[in-house]
């Protein structure tokens, strides 16, 4: 009697569907992105909590202490704070260490060639042909 209502309501349906979930990814991915933000702000909260509580700690005069330490007077009269050449120096020699390191440990463990791993060490040697 009526053969295309069948379809016509499924096709309407399915439509309707497709809407709801659409629209219900739209407020999943809304809330996502909330919750994110406020993490965010509560880390940024809590660094201040750690801020304020080392700065309630250390008495005014202790603060300017330290600064006079790692700064220098400007020609304004204000003071910046620097790091001191030994220390960058230093710091420069400790990462060219590590770096230094990191590529001895690189060379002496394995090499992968043709899809067989083999000591390189071996390979120095003549005991492999790589």
């Amino acid at each position: 009697m009526y053969p295309a209502l069948p379809k016509m309501i499924f096709v309407i349906y399915m439509i309707m569907v497709a809407l709801l979930l659409i629209n219900m990814l739209i407020a999943m991915m809304g809330n996502t992105y909330q919750l994110v933000n406020e993490t965010q702000k509560e880390w940024l909260r809590q660094w201040a909590k750690i801020i304020l509580v080392v700065e309630q700690t250390v008495t005014t005069a202790e603060r300017a202490q330290e600064q006079i330490k790692y700064s220098e007077e400007m020609k304004d009269g204000r003071r910046a704070l620097t790091k001191e050449k030994e220390e960058l120096q230093q710091l420069r020699k400790i990462n060219k260490m590590k770096r230094q390191s990191l590529m001895n440990r690189k060379q002496d463990t394995r090499a992968v060639h043709n899809k067989h791993t083999v000591i390189v060490e071996e390979a120095k040697y003549g005991h492999i042909n790589i």
